[in-house]
């Protein structure tokens, strides 16, 4: 999916939420230029090191400007890269003033619900178990997507 694809999508699942407001990132926030080894992980063998300062000091620089005082993010049981740019965020944005809040994973059918999976069932074309791990606008889009491309 594009950025404009991906971006649209989450306006569209957060409209309900009145304290959240989604603004496009620049090439300064998790982006192959803050944090390359994000965008290569799955070719990445063995023990992995990362090192996530830089993204975590624009980040802190971009909080600053717009008043964040939180940073969310979700558990991460599987992806190994993920669950070290969580552990660097959690050492080091207090440093920032910054408070790290890991959110619990949700599941679906007794497994967490990843990118990883939603890409899967996308290609083997089960479209329905998706229902269950996006929203409901995400949902409606691949529908409509799928539709699109069998014409």
């Amino acid at each position: 999916f594009s950025f404009d694809e991906r971006f649209s999508l989450v306006k569209e699942g957060t409209a309900d939420l009145k304290n959240v407001t989604v603004f496009p990132s620049s090439q300064y926030i998790i982006s192959s230029s803050s944090l390359p080894g994000y965008f290569k992980k799955e070719s990445m063998q063995g023990d992995i090191l990362l090192d996530a300062t830089q993204d975590i000091i624009s980040f802190a620089q971009v909080a600053d400007i717009l008043n964040i005082k939180v940073r969310f993010c979700g558990e991460e049981p599987k992806d190994i890269f993920t669950k070290r740019y969580n552990d660097n965020m959690e050492r080091l944005l207090p440093e920032y003033g910054l408070r790290f809040e890991v959110i619990q994973r949700k599941e679906s059918g007794g497994q967490v619900i990843s990118a990883s999976r939603v890409r899967q069932c996308l290609k083997d074309g089960k479209l329905e178990e998706i229902r269950a791990l996006v929203p409901e606008t995400t949902y409606k889009y691949l529908e409509k997507r799928g539709n699109a491309n069998d014409e």
